[in-house]
């Protein structure tokens, strides 16, 4: 990747999470506080996928800003308002932890000898994994009809 644009990420990602933050850090509301949580819930989701990673392979800021964003805005933070049927669970918690790292690791494969996982190695690896998450099958966003 080009120095420049992964700087650009990184500052994006950087970005993303100081937006998150819309009050004084002295005040937080409790919709704040569940928006905080559902974003720390991805990020340390994302650091233990990277964790797992073989020592030779690396996540790029653009795969990472990906995840960050996707899983934030369509996952957790949903998951967090008060309206939500669904608490933001220890046990959703921990299924999310795991099916990024089942996403992180079926990107590898795709990423194939390249030492960086990109932002596509990511989509290509959701893909062939995606009904085999959990969060897929508790199916969440389902209504019983």
């Amino acid at each position: 990747m080009d120095p420049h644009f992964r700087e650009i990420y990184r500052e994006q990602i950087e970005l993303y999470r100081g937006l998150q933050v819309q009050k004084e850090p002295w005040f937080f509301d409790v919709e704040q506080r569940r928006s905080l949580r559902a974003l720390a819930i991805v990020t340390e989701a994302i650091e233990e996928g990277v964790s797992q990673l073989p020592e030779h392979v690396t996540l790029r800021p653009d795969a990472r800003l990906f995840l960050l964003i996707n899983l934030h805005q369509i996952v957790t933070l949903p998951l967090s308002d008060r309206r939500s049927p669904t608490e933001l669970s220890d046990e959703i918690e921990n299924g999310i932890k795991s099916d990024v790292k089942t996403i992180i690791k079926a990107s590898t494969e795709f990423s194939s000898q390249r030492r960086e996982i990109a932002a596509s190695h990511i989509i290509w690896g959701l893909g062939s994994v995606l009904d085999n998450l959990s969060l897929k099958s508790w199916r969440l966003w389902e209504t019983d009809e």
